[in-house]
């Protein structure tokens, strides 16, 4: 429900020295890629380079985003990442530029926002206009996401809160739901169907704002949760100590006992 308060070590399931087989536990070498991915993208002084990284529990949705598609080595990351430093990073320079060519500096980070953050980037917090013309925005992230971190998603929201008065004026226009086991956009290992649509129209149209979202998925052996809610952030769907499991109904809103430091420092700002 809460993976930013679990502190998982990958090292506990490092491999025993001299092991004869490696298929269920990590190498030295594995370990220390899966830290970094915990990490996220840092300079060699550890300044993050993104407010994000993967979160615990997104580990079986790595596959093929971060970790090669068993057999062919396909990743979907390193793909996009390509033709963004191609094409959009460092437009008209040099089509054959590769993921080495990325100085992971300070210098180079400024150097791409410099030359095209203000065309690509979404990070403005200023949502002034948009809730002054009657808009209504509900934002949404799966929590187990292995392409686009939800802590990217909860920084920019806290940005928004600071900027437009505190959260209960941020959410008279502007709502965060978080899915906990989510996939990108689809998928995973939690209820991930939901309907934003209908929400958003009810608020537009009858002013009532959403207090939750049904999310659903037909059960399985291996994932038996029927259904959960999801309610606005920070509140998280709590048991209620009693009732199925895997069943909306048995949860309510509460918010997190270890309230969530959205304050991520990084070399951007909001």
């Amino acid at each position: 429900m809460d993976p930013m308060t679990c502190k998982f070590d990958p090292a506990s399931i490092q491999c025993p020295p001299n092991a004869g087989n490696t298929a269920s536990c990590l190498t030295a070498a594995q370990v220390a890629v899966v830290q970094k991915l915990y990490e996220g993208p840092r300079d060699a002084q550890g300044k993050l380079m993104y407010p994000g990284w993967q979160v615990p529990g997104s580990e079986l949705n790595w596959v093929p985003w971060v970790v090669p598609v068993p057999g062919s080595g396909f990743t979907i990351d390193p793909t996009i990442a390509l033709n963004t430093i191609r094409y959009l990073a460092y437009p008209g320079t040099d089509p054959q530029l590769g993921l080495a060519d990325v100085p992971f500096t300070v210098a180079g980070f400024h150097q791409i926002m410099s030359a095209t953050g203000g065309t690509f980037d979404a990070t403005n917090p200023d949502l002034t206009a948009f809730r002054d013309a009657g808009g209504k925005l509900i934002l949404w992230h799966g929590l187990a996401d292995p392409a686009i971190s939800p802590i990217g998603t909860i920084a920019y929201y806290q940005a928004v809160e600071d900027r437009m008065g505190g959260p209960a004026a941020t959410q008279k226009f502007a709502r965060l739901f978080l899915i906990p086991g989510m996939s990108h956009c689809a998928g995973g290992q939690g209820p991930n169907s939901f309907d934003v649509l209908t929400a958003l129209i009810t608020w537009v149209e009858q002013g009532t704002a959403p207090d939750s979202l049904l999310t659903t998925q037909t059960p399985t052996l291996a994932n038996p949760v029927q259904s959960l809610p999801a309610y606005p952030y920070p509140l998280m769907a709590t048991y209620n100590g009693t009732g199925d499991v895997n069943v909306a109904s048995s949860y309510h809103a509460a918010p997190p006992p270890l309230p969530f430091n959205a304050h991520v420092s990084w070399l951007g700002t909001f």
